[in-house]
């Protein structure tokens, strides 16, 4: 079994155990101010690393909650057991799991999967992104009022970090803040949404989707107008027409 087969099977792993619990009763932890784990991002991150063991033994392992697991490996499995765990603790249906592989520093496979729609979202470098099977592709939009930007609250709470939010919110058809990182991205990557911003976040919060972002013809930078890595946490993900005029703005004093 090949690394993109093996983490879609994850990923669906991963979702058999969130939909088990699902609107059931947990237990809770917090892990800081407005983040939290339950006994459920737990039992679905050790499904994902026993079905990547399983095939892949050697490899080097980034999880949420276990943190770094390494290996003397080039590949590195990054694992998001349940992105938007408050949607999840109340009931909301909108959360996912998120599987990507990255080769040294380079993100080469991105899986998103949506348990409650039966939703999986696939890209592998080079060839191309789907949603169930069928290729998708970003918003080629050039016009800022005819779209939907999302992104997160931190992004928008934060006084310093709110100075993107207000320099380009108002140009915009509509702003969502729907919870869960991956999902949102995904929904970049296949029209869905047009823009997603955010300035302080993980590599397990975005790994999968970027790679399913970039694969569907769009862009992920940072501020600056410079290349997203895996080292940074502050981007926009986007259609490429769309870019001038946002980093236009965003660097406007």
């Amino acid at each position: 079994m090949c690394m993109l087969e093996t983490a879609i099977s994850a990923a669906k792993a991963g979702g058999k155990v969130l939909m088990k619990h699902f609107r059931k009763e947990h237990k809770v932890h917090s892990k800081g101010p407005r983040d939290i784990v339950t006994n459920v991002d737990i039992e679905s991150e050790n499904a994902i690393i026993k079905t990547i063991k399983k095939k892949f033994p050697k490899h080097g392992i980034m999880a949420e909650e276990k943190g770094a697991i390494d290996k003397d490996s080039e590949y590195t499995w990054i694992i998001d057991p349940l992105d938007g765990t408050n949607n999840y603790q109340n009931g909301i249906e909108f959360f996912n799991v998120a599987v990507a592989v990255a080769k040294n520093k380079e993100l080469i496979i991105g899986v998103v999967y949506d348990p409650v729609k039966d939703e999986m979202f696939v890209a592998e470098k080079g060839k191309g992104a789907t949603l169930n099977g069928k290729e998708i592709k970003v918003n080629q939009k050039v016009a800022l009022n005819h779209c939907i930007l999302s992104t997160n609250p931190g992004s928008t709470l934060n006084k310093y970090k709110s100075v993107y939010y207000r320099k380009f919110s108002h140009k915009l058809r509509a702003v969502r803040i729907m919870g869960s990182k991956e999902l949102e991205l995904a929904y970049v990557a296949c029209g869905r949404l047009d823009i997603y911003y955010n300035t302080s976040t993980y590599l397990w919060d975005v790994a999968a989707a970027i790679v399913i972002i970039r694969e569907a013809g769009g862009v992920v930078k940072k501020f600056d107008g410079t290349e997203w890595t895996i080292d940074d946490n502050e981007f926009i993900a986007l259609g490429r027409p769309l870019l001038p005029e946002i980093l236009k703005i965003v660097e406007r004093k």
